[in-house]
């Protein structure tokens, strides 16, 4: 049996108390940032995009969000420059639970009528995931169904450094939370057998309404690339 000295020991304790001050460091270095309901942890190296910029950039698109709120790279400054985060709110009425997993198939048929590549899909924390691949551009879509229709957290970045920002994308996507009035609340529309009568005698399609956000979203960092790519070759 191996007898483990008293410095030894020490060392060790000291050692996991590093690291456990490292890690409340590193938890310390981000900071709250509410995106019209949506609550986000940003790590310190980010600011949040100037909403005239972003304005101007979405009309200029044509692009049709309710709110639009943006944050990137201390580094970029002043310009819209990769990575950047988009969160794009839009009201076109409620989701059922039951609809949810239709998403999918609206989502994956933009993506090929757009002629991009569709890489993650998955469900977690009540969210969708996607990834997209459209050009020299790559972004993760984090989707969640709020009381009112959809908020969505768009990570934009070139394809070559999407693989070092991924992690980066995933820590702020999983911090997001709902706020009043975004966050859902208990419906009679969640019923799978009361839903779909209800829904049938609504004029909404919600699917339809899903498919336009994703094609949007898909033409827009589209676009932004091919202007930031122009800009960055003067």
């Amino acid at each position: 049996m191996k007898i483990i000295r008293l410095p030894q020991v020490a060392l060790l304790v000291w050692a996991l108390l590093m690291a456990t001050a490292s890690a409340s460091a590193q938890q310390e270095r981000s900071w709250l940032w509410n995106a019209g309901g949506v609550e986000l942890e940003l790590p310190s190296t980010w600011q949040e995009i100037s909403p005239s910029l972003l304005r101007g950039k979405v009309s200029a698109l044509g692009m049709s969000v309710d709110h639009v709120y943006g944050a990137q790279t201390l580094k970029a400054g002043d310009s819209l420059t990769y990575p950047y985060l988009l969160v794009s709110i839009k009201n076109g009425g409620r989701m059922a639970d039951w609809q949810l997993p239709q998403m999918e198939q609206s989502i994956r048929k933009s993506v090929e009528k757009s002629g991009s590549q569709l890489g993650r899909y998955a469900w977690k924390d009540g969210a969708v995931w996607v990834e997209v691949t459209t050009g020299d551009v790559k972004f993760m879509n984090v989707m969640l169904p709020t009381e009112k229709g959809l908020a969505t957290l768009s990570f934009y970045s070139t394809k070559e450094e999407f693989a070092s920002w991924r992690r980066v994308f995933e820590q702020i996507g999983s911090s997001a939370h709902l706020q009043p009035p975004l966050a859902r609340q208990s419906s009679l529309m969640d019923n799978s057998i009361i839903g779909p009568f209800l829904r049938s005698l609504s004029h909404v399609d919600s699917v339809i309404f899903f498919s336009c956000v994703a094609a949007g979203l898909l033409a827009l960092g589209g676009v932004w690339f091919v202007r930031w790519r122009a800009k960055a070759k003067r």
